[in-house]
């Protein structure tokens, strides 16, 4: 009975069922809707040429928000974030327009079959997933989605770290986890620009997928409806494999090749795919690894005031300032996460995230907070000698002199641990 079902869905014969054929038309309305503007969106030179859909999204969903979640502003700013208030429209907005289609499809349209369209939308699909695979794996092949942990990941308690913060510093401690998690996407995604091996990367994906979107739903990480739609994407480049793979895998029975219309017959054309296939897949990969790159080096230059700074001593108008757990106002540490962020860790432990502006010329340091930005804090800075710092200025309407002695970042042991084959008794601190 389940491989008779199966092999009802996406049928390669001249008719197909009327809910096959209103489940293809579904399928087409929504995958288009989702991924435009792909290809366009895949290229950063083409990016401005996909504004103006950008701008007739917004629009609509600012309309649907008001009139039917009462919902009178809804932010689109990008924050990094795929899962906000916008998205959630975004995405009831495309999935209502895909049922409208799909209705009047239906009504006006008596064709039994859609063999060469499907074929389309499958090759359609199999890129769009493949460029969003090839994109993810750059970024971890390279590793600037997850670079090595930052002086403020490594001064940061597990108690103190948010889920999502935590999973990144797990990623950050193994450059080469982080890596091999690249190169499955990566290789899921190469196997999908290519016929022939379609499935096998639409599995690869799927599995990869699977992984990632538990991880983006067991951590809390903003990227759980891209996630789960790329995942979408490769059952739906399945279903038509779906009894091929249960009578070889589970029913260990002989199987057929499917038989997929050829969408372009052009001999010319077919000769040349492959070398197309794969300058496409070079310029999808090499865009993102040419950023990856780059974004990687950017945040490995942290600048000369990069690390961990301990307060030794800490003075305001005059009078020194005793390191006591109930004093609001002396520092514990300062650390600089990048040349233009950096926290201060008060004595009670709570962190306040600053704009740091350093010049070097004129020897100063201004720190800004980040949700007040305007109470600047602007201190005169030496290091007279290696590993200190001081700073002398005003700060919270007080002036202050503060001495600062950096730490050795590689004698954290998550650090210094490093790789070993022989371990008498399990190290698990």
């Amino acid at each position: 009975m389940l491989p008779a079902m199966i092999s009802e869905t996406f049928p390669t014969d001249e008719t197909w069922r009327p809910g096959t054929r209103m489940a293809f038309r579904f399928a087409l309305a929504w995958f288009v809707l989702i991924d435009l503007p792909f290809p366009l969106n895949a290229f950063p030179p083409l990016e401005r040429v996909t504004e103006p859909l950008d701008a007739m999204w917004a629009a609509i969903v600012s309309f649907a928000g008001r009139h039917l979640f009462g919902l009178q502003q809804i932010a689109h700013e990008t924050t990094g974030s795929g899962d906000r208030t916008y998205d959630y429209v975004l995405l009831f907005c495309q999935t209502a327009i895909a049922v409208i289609v799909t209705v009047l499809w239906s009504m006006f349209d008596r064709r039994r079959e859609y063999k060469t369209l499907h074929a389309w939308l499958r090759v359609y699909v199999r890129f769009a997933l493949a460029a969003a695979m090839l994109t993810y794996g750059a970024y971890k092949v390279i590793p600037a989605q997850f670079p090595p942990n930052s002086p403020f990941r490594l001064s940061e308690t597990f108690g103190d770290a948010s889920p999502m913060g935590l999973l990144w510093a797990f990623m950050g401690a193994s450059a080469a986890y982080t890596i091999f998690a690249g190169l499955g996407e990566v290789t899921g995604g190469v196997l999908l620009i290519f016929r022939r091996t379609a499935l096998l990367g639409a599995l690869v994906s799927m599995a990869v997928l699977a992984n990632i979107v538990m991880l983006n739903f067991s951590y809390d990480v903003p990227v759980k409806l891209y996630s789960s739609g790329l995942f979408l994407h490769g059952v739906f480049l399945v279903i038509p494999d779906l009894r091929r793979i249960l009578d070889f895998f589970v029913l260990h029975g002989p199987t057929t090749p499917l038989q997929e219309p050829v969408v372009i017959a052009s001999p010319a054309f077919r000769r040349a795919a492959p070398f197309l296939a794969t300058a496409f897949m070079l310029t999808l990969f090499g865009f993102p690894l040419d950023a990856s790159y780059k974004q990687l080096r950017t945040r490995l230059d942290g600048g000369p005031l990069y690390g961990i700074w301990t307060v030794e001593a800490f003075s305001a108008d005059g009078a020194s300032l005793p390191p006591l757990l109930t004093d609001s106002l002396r520092w514990r540490r300062l650390t600089f996460h990048g040349k233009s962020i950096a926290w201060v860790q008060l004595m009670d432990d709570t962190r306040q995230p600053y704009v740091a502006t350093l010049d070097e010329r004129a020897r100063t340091l201004t720190l800004a907070p980040r949700e007040k930005p305007a109470q600047k804090s602007v201190f005169a800075y030496a290091k007279p000698q290696p590993g200190l710092l001081t700073l002398r200025g005003t700060h919270a309407n007080r002036k202050v002199d503060i001495t600062l002695r950096s730490k050795d970042l590689s004698k954290f042991l998550l650090i210094s641990r490093g790789f070993h084959w022989i371990n008498e008794v399990p190290f698990n601190r």
